[in-house]
């Protein structure tokens, strides 16, 4: 279980678990710990963006896909499982 620092909710449950430049992460006023994605938007203030999200080389089973969009748009942005999820609950309401 990953729980979020503010709300408690797990973030591998509802796909929230994501990596956010540093620049961002210091914004959140948090040293270590986890943030859920509606927690990060609101210490930060603004909605997330998806330049916010760190670059990361990712092995496994997707790395062949990776590889693809390394060669052509540099390494793939660690976004969090429920990203588009997410952006859909923003634009509704």
């Amino acid at each position: 279980m990953t729980p979020c620092h503010d709300c408690g909710v797990d973030l591998h449950d509802i796909g929230h678990y994501c990596m956010l430049t540093n620049p961002v992460w210091r914004q959140t006023g948090m040293d270590d710990g986890y943030l859920c994605l509606d927690c990060i938007e609101r210490r930060i203030g603004r909605p997330l963006r998806y330049t916010d999200f760190r670059r990361c080389d990712v092995k496994g089973p997707r790395a062949r896909t990776n590889l693809f969009r390394r060669a052509h748009w540099g390494a793939a942005r660690m976004l969090p499982r429920a990203w588009k999820f997410h952006l859909r609950l923003r634009r509704e309401c």
